[in-house]
């Protein structure tokens, strides 16, 4: 059988004093579901994201949990396309690839 992403060893983090390893730990049911997060959720870790962002640690960040934070990050495009506009979704998305 397939190993769910979420339960991957990949999705360990340490943590940081913007984000917390137990916040990191809590991602994981988002991993397999993200697509269909609605908007008011996709707010809620928007807000995760913007931690990270108005702190300017998205690289450390991305050292200590880089697939947790791909997810945050695909879970949150639908507000900030949404907030913002699609060319600050597109901004956000590009640092995935």
């Amino acid at each position: 059988a397939a190993e769910r992403l979420s339960d991957a060893p990949y999705m360990a983090c340490e943590g940081t004093e913007v984000i917390k390893r137990v916040t990191w730990e809590n991602i994981h049911i988002l991993v397999d579901k993200w697509p269909d997060i609605d908007l008011p959720h996709s707010r809620v870790i928007r807000k995760v994201l913007w931690a990270i962002t108005h702190n300017q640690m998205l690289e450390e960040h991305f050292q200590d949990c880089g697939f947790a934070l791909a997810t945050i990050i695909l879970v949150a495009l639908r507000a900030i396309d949404y907030d913002d506009g699609r060319e600050d979704a597109q901004k956000m998305f590009q640092y995935l690839t």
